[in-house]
């Protein structure tokens, strides 16, 4: 039977990990199986079961927790993201092979926004989750208000 599960008011749902996410804070992962998410492992033009949000936790690193990975995954919603590289301007995003978000360049699928610079790889920016298709008039809110 199927499950019906709602997002927080911080646009999160939680779901079970597939494989050990507790390095994977702030990427971007995808979904696995019924209600499970591994870590995206496909840059920007993905193919496949492609990107459902952004993990926000660090779960504890155990596959039996069903509700062990927090991912933001709410279009319009704002949350924290590992950048994959400096990021010069605010705009577009999609992710390079291990999840983390990038500048978005023609082609590639684009899953939010950054709503600020980054400087370097590894930095921590605020990005609106709004994967390509999505209404840009949503209302927003951010996580951690």
């Amino acid at each position: 039977m199927g499950q019906i599960r709602q997002p927080g008011t911080d646009g999160c749902l939680t779901f079970k990990c597939a494989t050990d996410l507790s390095s994977r804070q702030y990427r971007v992962v995808k979904l696995s199986a019924a209600w499970t998410v591994a870590a995206c492992d496909a840059a920007g033009a993905i193919t496949t079961i492609g990107p459902i949000g952004i993990l926000q936790n660090a779960p504890d690193g155990s596959t039996d927790s069903e509700l062990g990975a927090k991912v933001l995954c709410t279009p319009g919603y704002v949350g924290l993201a590992e950048a994959g590289a400096a990021i010069s301007t605010v705009g577009r995003i999609s992710c390079d092979s291990v999840g983390r978000v990038i500048a978005a360049a023609d082609g590639y699928n684009i899953l939010g926004y950054a709503l600020e610079t980054a400087g370097a790889a590894a930095d921590i920016i605020s990005v609106m989750w709004l994967p390509e298709g999505h209404d840009a008039n949503v209302s927003l809110y951010t996580t951690g208000s």
